[in-house]
This record gives C-alpha cells, structure tokens and sequence, in this order.
C-alpha cells in the first residue's frame, strides 16, 4: 500500500543577511521592515503578503512541476491547465520571519517554511537544495494605492544556481508538520500543595530521519533497510543527547509556627486571598506554613515587565491621540483663518472693480465731455453686469479688424463701447412723441430706428443688425403697447 502524502516544515532558514552582500544597499534597518511588514501585511492582520518558496528565481517554475508530476501521490491533481504560467503550485510558504544580530553590525533573516511537499523536503534531506535565495519588494503597493516599504516577495530554493548572498549557512533539516502529539508519561512526582504536583515527563520520539541525520553526523553510514528498532537502538547508544530533567523550583524550608504569624493569621489572609478556609484548616502546621511561604513568594514577586511596558505603551499612545486632535484643531483654525483672508480680499478685490467700471461709465455717458458713447440706462442695464464678469487681470490676444490686441477682455470690451460713434448729451429723452404728427407707435419704432442706424457699428459689435434690433422692437411693442423708445434703448442687451 502507497505511503500517504506527508508535509513538511523546516524552521530557522537563513534567506538573506547585509553582511558581505555586495549587490543592493539593505541596511539592518531595511531587513528589519521586512520583518515588520511580514507580520502587519501577513494573513493574520490584513492578509495583503503570503511569501510563497519555489525552485528557482523562474517565473514558469518547470522544475517544481516535473516534481511534483513525477509523485504519484500528486498526479491526479497536477495537469497541465493547472500548471501553466501565473498557476504554477508552490514548493512551500513562510510562515515566519525574526531577526538575529551579526557581528560585524549586521544582520541575518531567518524564516519558517510550512506546507513544503515529500518530494521537494526529499531533495533538501539528501542536499540537492541546500541554500536559498530571497526576493525582497523595495516599496510594497497594495490595491488602494498605499505604499509600504520593504516587504519579502518570495523565497528561491537554490541547487546547482549558487545564490548571490553568499553569507549564509545551510538550510536545517526537514521536520513532519503533522507528527504524533507527544507522549507524556509521569515517572515521579512531588507534592507541592494538596492536590498540586510537580511531575516530570520524558522526551518526545524523535522521527527516524533525524536520528539517520544525528547518525551521520556521528560518522555512521547506514544501509536504507535498517530497521526503526535497530535504529532507535543506535541512536539511543551513540548520538542521543543526554537528558537535562527540568529544574525543580525551589521549597522553602520549613518555619516553625512560633517564628511568623499564626495558624489563624495564615488561614485568615490565604481566606481573603480566596482560598478555601475549611481546606485550610484541615492541614497540619508544617504543610500549612509551607503553602503559606509559596503563597507569599507568588503575592510578593516584582510587577510583570510586559504588563509595564504595555502600560507605557498605552501611555505614549493616549499622547500621540491628544497630538493629532491637537493638530486637527490647528489646522481648522487655519483653514477658518484663511477663508476670511480670502473673503477679506475678494471684497478688496471687488470694492476696487465697482470703482473702475463707475469711472468707464462716467467717460461712456459723457458726464464730463458731454459727448456720450451710450446712456446711462443703457449701461447699467446691459454694460455693468457683463463688466463685473469679465476678468481685468489676465492678459489675452484678440483680433478684430485684421488688427491684433494684447489686452484684458474687461480692457477689450471698454474698448468696443469706446468704438461706438459719439452723440452730444442731451439728456435721457431723444425725442418727444406727443409733439409728433405721426402716430405714436411709429414714432417709437422711428425713434428706435433712428439710434439704430447712429449706432450700428456698435449693435454689431454685440451681435444686432439695424433692422433685427428695430423688429425686435416692433414684436416687443405689440406684446407691451406701455413700451417706449427710450425704455427699449436703456434696457435693451
């Protein structure tokens, strides 16, 4: 019957180290957000990075797949849209990164690989892969957009390709991921308390390849059918390490009763401490005292360095908060204090304009020339508001005339109103239609018909021809009979 399908896990692998690396500038610090972005990144917080392991630094991963086709264990799983391009399987995963310091100021990357295959743990027992060689992200991006530094792609098993970081020790042996839970069995005990025992256990079984490793590093060539008894026989005899049984806390002596508290006091502050009284008094002096001393050794140890640091940790966060909200509220005020700078020079900005178009309007009327370019109605109904709109800073080319102007388009349209043919002042009313023999819808239309044609070259200028801005007179009229000439001419656009 076929073995079934093992994996394998191989702690403690050495995949990159700063020290004699020659290509790339990772400082300690570098290799160290590697670590930081491995477990912040990783599947246990956002699960953005899972650092697969491969054969090779190939994308297409041939050699994995003839692997892993060659069990045929694997082969029903394995065919070919499987295996193609970006679905290429992987011989492994990290599963854990961690620091340790070189001494030349240095330091080394170790990771724990999990989930590698028999086949593939196979070739690294008999050294086919000994080293590996490690792809490093220099600016991690997730899909939002962000950007995290350093942050471990991949790791390459090397074979007959060496890899560039050269500073680095072998890969350890393979160990069974799913191995038999441990078997304890007491050999003794001591009692510590009632109903509390210290015991001692003996040592997990090695699995038979690392006894055939433990071996061969003693010098012993073994033959492949050797059996698990032989083995664990020769093992135990020649390479098993001696056994070190855990240290037994120490038991303070025991005190005499006239050399402390009471019976009643000990009973009375174990009570308050939520021991059971009746249990208590139920002991003899001497198993009563020594209770009582370990008691008071666990009540009165030193204050847990963790629960310390996590303390001051708590600390420094709470400040860093009051910071930021502290920083929040500056910024708002800054914000509140440039929006009314910014309304305080748009006023400026605006008081500054009115005064510029009351001083065109006054030159256009002719309030002081007494020739006038149109009336005072005529502006302020059409002229001020298309004024008001138009920028007075910014510097344009236009053209009209087959001549070119490098002006303002506020500068460009006083220039068109200042084109206009002038006309003497003579007041608001051109013409009186009562004094007219003509009846006074005619008059109107002669009136309008008359500024018209003294001012066609301006109507022009704003899209009129004579007898459009007359027509549009007339149509105006039959809907309003109340509209005059002169109402027509100050209001018309």
């Amino acid at each position: 019957m076929e073995e079934p399908l093992k994996l394998w896990r191989i702690p403690g692998v050495e995949i990159f180290t700063t020290s004699g690396f020659s290509q790339g500038e990772y400082e300690p610090d570098d290799i160290r957000q590697v670590v930081r972005n491995f477990y912040k990144l990783g599947k246990y917080v956002k699960a953005l990075l899972n650092p697969p392991v491969g054969i090779g630094h190939d994308d297409d991963q041939n050699v994995l797949k003839t692997l892993l086709e060659s069990d045929s264990r694997l082969a029903p799983w394995l065919t070919g849209a499987t295996l193609d391009g970006d679905d290429a399987p992987a011989a492994g995963w990290v599963t854990g990164l961690r620091i340790e310091d070189n001494p030349d100021g240095g330091v080394t990357l170790l990771a724990d690989f999990e989930d590698v295959p028999d086949p593939i743990a196979q070739l690294i027992q008999v050294k086919a892969y000994r080293r590996v060689s490690a792809e490093i992200y220099d600016d991690f991006p997730d899909g939002d957009g962000n950007r995290w530094g350093y942050a471990l792609r991949r790791v390459s098993l090397c074979g007959w390709q060496p890899p560039v970081n050269k500073g680095m020790a072998d890969m350890p042996m393979p160990v069974a991921q799913f191995a038999e839970p441990r078997r304890i069995r007491a050999t003794s005990r001591r009692v510590l308390k009632p109903g509390v025992y210290l015991c001692y256990s003996e040592f997990p079984t090695m699995n038979r390849l690392l006894m055939l490793a433990a071996l061969t590093k003693k010098g012993f060539t073994l033959p492949d059918v050797v059996s698990d008894e032989e083995l664990k026989g020769l093992y135990k005899k020649y390479a098993e390490p001696p056994v070190t049984p855990p240290a037994v806390p120490p038991v303070p002596p025991a005190a005499k009763m006239d050399e402390g508290p009471t019976r009643d006091q000990m009973i009375a502050e174990m009570q308050a401490a939520g021991q059971d009284a009746a249990q208590l008094a139920s002991l003899d002096d001497a198993t009563l005292v020594q209770m009582y001393q370990q008691w008071k050794m666990q009540t009165t140890q030193p204050a847990n360095p963790a629960a310390a640091a996590m303390g001051e940790m708590k600390k420094y966060a709470e400040e860093v908060r009051q910071l930021v909200t502290s920083l929040k509220t500056m910024f708002s005020d800054a914000n509140i204090a440039m929006g009314g700078i910014k309304k305080h020079a748009e006023a400026v900005a605006k008081q500054s304009k009115d005064a510029k178009i009351n001083a065109i309007r006054n030159e256009l009327v002719g309030a002081k020339s007494g020739l006038a370019h149109c009336t005072p109605a005529e502006f302020d109904a059409v002229h001020r508001d298309t004024l008001a709109t138009l920028d007075d800073a910014t510097v344009q080319k236009f053209s009209e005339g087959g001549k070119d102007y490098t002006i303002t388009p506020f500068d460009n349209y006083v220039r068109k109103l200042k084109s206009l043919p002038p006309k003497k002042v003579f007041g608001e009313k051109i013409i009186d239609p009562a004094d007219s023999q003509v009846p006074a819808a005619e008059a109107e239309v002669a009136v309008v018909r008359r500024y018209a044609e003294e001012n066609e070259k301006g109507l022009k200028s704003f899209g009129y021809t004579v007898d459009q801005y007359v027509d549009q007179f007339a149509k105006l009229r039959e809907k309003s009979p109340s509209l005059t000439a002169q109402k027509y001419i100050g209001q018309s656009a």
